[in-house]
């Protein structure tokens, strides 16, 4: 299972649409009317801000970040730099803290002469990105919420979104044979950012969605709710239900003659809270959907073998994504013959969406060499493939897996990421 120190739908996935826009209006007014890019000179080192909480509460996860950075300085160092140029890293301290993330951004863009930043990876992107953009800085990043139909052209999330765990969920449905499905998920926020793309990805896989009623929030009763999946005869119910809810739920489910219809559960039902509320009999009939690290990635090992070598703290698969973005974007200065922002922004899809005589690079020094040789190349990043939406955001590899109460879990198989694209 992948790790995460924290999971953004505790902030809310529907206000941070909200709270983008509102941070592109201060930003504007904070940078006034410049719209060039503050970075980006012509010798001298590459350099690259990594903004994360070097101070405060989550400290070791931004040291991971700035880890995952150092490895890829690192490789892309000992590959001949970008452009012949090295690259150097500016840990930029914010604390992970909005207040403190706006002077931070703001004097990395007046004083460190910055071509790439990387981070922004929790609370602070609300405040960080829209200055970014505004800019014309070109901004890599792990986590951070979906953005609704914010676009933000200089940005490029590494880390899925949780709607695409929908799309996993609505896969292995299909992939299972099943053909009539029914929808079921809580009200919470968290819940309600993955049941559209559910749906969404189940018409588009020709799934008939039969039901999908709404779980209530610390309802005393939920027949209503189970009546109507009852009736509606799906072959299986895929869905999210809080473990506060759970225990009235399914002693509900099981009572009104549920109890055998098959279950496709989110990351969260794989908490043992949620399974102890469910009870063990129920949960023999659950299959969990979690995103999964990319260990089949041929330059993984290598990755890891790096990280041992360039940093002196444990390996940490989160800091594979700021490694992916440093990668990605240095590629991308290649490709584009500049590491002005303003002209290789343009160039990213280029090295990462995949095409017709395209050939697939697992690291810089492969990538570098075929772009020097004139060739096209699709970058596959150690966390993942790497292809991105128009809102910037990749679709990840994800497994699923079976439960039992106080055990680990068991996968049983895996949805790459490819078959999630287009969903």
């Amino acid at each position: 299972m992948r790790t995460r120190p924290f999971r953004q739908r505790a902030i809310g996935r529907a206000s941070g649409a909200i709270a983008i826009s509102i941070a592109l209006g201060a930003a504007a007014a904070a940078c006034g009317s410049n719209s060039g890019s503050p970075g980006a000179s012509s010798s001298g080192p590459v350099n690259v801000g990594v903004i994360a909480g070097y101070t405060g509460s989550y400290v070791s996860f931004s040291d991971e970040l700035l880890n995952g950075a150092q490895v890829a300085a690192s490789d892309i160092n000992k590959g001949g730099g970008i452009l012949g140029r090295k690259v150097h890293l500016i840990p930029v301290n914010d604390g992970l803290d909005p207040v403190d993330t706006v002077p931070a951004v703001q004097k990395m863009l007046a004083v460190d002469n910055v071509d790439l930043e990387a981070g922004l990876a929790a609370l602070d992107y609300t405040a960080g990105l829209p200055i970014l953009n505004k800019a014309h800085m070109v901004s890599v990043s792990y986590i951070g919420p979906d953005y609704g139909n914010v676009v933000m052209p200089y940005h490029w999330n590494i880390d899925p979104s949780d709607s695409e765990l929908g799309l996993a969920m609505a896969y292995y449905a299909f992939e299972k044979g099943y053909k009539r499905i029914a929808v079921v998920f809580d009200t919470s926020q968290g819940a309600q950012s993955i049941a559209p793309s559910v749906v969404a990805a189940a018409h588009k896989l020709g799934l008939d969605v039969v039901a999908d009623p709404y779980v209530p929030e610390n309802a005393p009763a939920y027949q209503t709710v189970i009546t109507k999946v009852i009736k509606a005869k799906p072959q299986a119910v895929l869905m999210q239900v809080e473990p506060a809810q759970a225990g009235t739920f399914f002693q509900q489910w099981q009572s009104l003659g549920a109890g055998s219809l098959p279950l496709i559960g989110t990351d969260a039902t794989l908490d043992q809270e949620f399974l102890h509320a469910m009870g063990a009999k129920l949960a023999k009939h659950l299959v969990s959907i979690e995103g999964i690290n990319r260990t089949s990635s041929p330059y993984y090992n290598t990755f890891v073998s790096s990280w041992g070598k360039v940093t002196s703290h444990p390996f940490s698969y989160v800091g594979g994504f700021l490694y992916d973005g440093v990668v990605l974007a240095a590629l991308a200065m290649d490709e584009a013959k500049s590491t002005e922002p303003t002209v290789y922004y343009k160039y990213i899809p280029d090295i990462t969406q995949p095409g017709p005589g395209k050939i697939t690079v697992y690291s810089y020094a492969q990538g570098l060499k075929l772009i020097k040789e004139g060739k096209q190349i699709k970058y596959s990043g150690v966390t993942g493939p790497l292809i991105f939406n128009k809102y910037h955001r990749p679709t990840g590899d994800y497994a699923a897996y079976t439960e039992q109460l106080d055990k680990n879990p068991v996968q049983i198989g895996v949805i790459p990421a490819e078959k999630l694209v287009g969903l």
